[in-house]
Formats: C-alpha cells, structure tokens, sequence
C-alpha cells in the first residue's frame, strides 16, 4: 500500500471518529484537503427565523470559517485578540486561528472593512463556512 493512500486512510478515520464533514492537511507545499457530503433529516423550524441573505447583506459581511476545528481569536492565552468589534480590518490580515489535528490554520479576511459582531467564541467548534464575524465595508 502507497504511503499517500495509507495517511489518506488514516485521515478518513479520524474523520469518522471525530464526526467530521471536512479536513484540509499542509505540509510544505502540499496540500490535501478530504470532504465528505452531510445527510441532515430537516428539522422543524425555529420559533426565530435565521435572517435570509437580504438582512445579512444589511447586516455586513460575513466572513466563514475555511474549515472545520476550534476557532482562536487571538495567539494565545495570553495575548489580546486578533480583531476586536470597531477594528479596521484589511484584505489578507489574520482575524483568527483554526486548529485542526494539533496544526494551527491562519484564517484571514477576504474583504476590508470594520469588524461590526464577532459571533464566534474562543475555543469554540465550527464547521466550514459557520460565520465567525461580520464586516461592516
């Protein structure tokens, strides 16, 4: 068994032992990034309806979480935050880290403007594309 295949199932476990819908590994310049499609049964819709994408439009810019792991808002414990409501953010800067298998993941913005709701908490688990704070451009 090639070596590739056998980290490929490797990673595919911890997946499953973990319930994981995503992972992304680096190392150097390699890059392998394993997905898998989620089945949810529909769920009986909340008493408060989500804002739909005209009210989030209104509300600023979301900006995701690149994959699934603990989200960080600053580089350690004892080091401020990344960000902070009211900052001005630029295209590229680091807003967070994301730890996935004990590696540290820089999450940067996609778009400029100022940090208006950080809707993530330190420590917390998120899942690929969960809004970790909003921009207001």
């Amino acid at each position: 068994m090639s070596e590739l295949r056998k980290d490929i199932e490797d990673l595919i476990r911890l997946m499953d032992a973990h319930g994981l819908t995503g992972l992304r590994v680096r190392e150097g310049e390699r890059v392998l990034e394993l997905r898998r499609e989620q089945h949810v049964a529909p769920v009986a819709a909340a008493s408060t309806p989500s804002p739909g994408p005209a009210a989030e439009a209104e509300q600023g810019i979301s900006i995701p979480s690149p994959m699934v792991g603990v989200f960080y808002r600053q580089p350690s414990p004892d080091e401020p935050a990344f960000v902070e409501v009211g900052d001005r953010v630029e295209v590229g800067q680091v807003i967070g880290l994301i730890e996935a298998m004990k590696v540290f993941n820089e999450v940067t913005s996609p778009a400029a403007g100022t940090v208006v709701k950080i809707v993530v908490e330190s420590g917390s688990l998120v899942q690929e594309g969960d809004t970790l704070l909003i921009l207001k451009p």
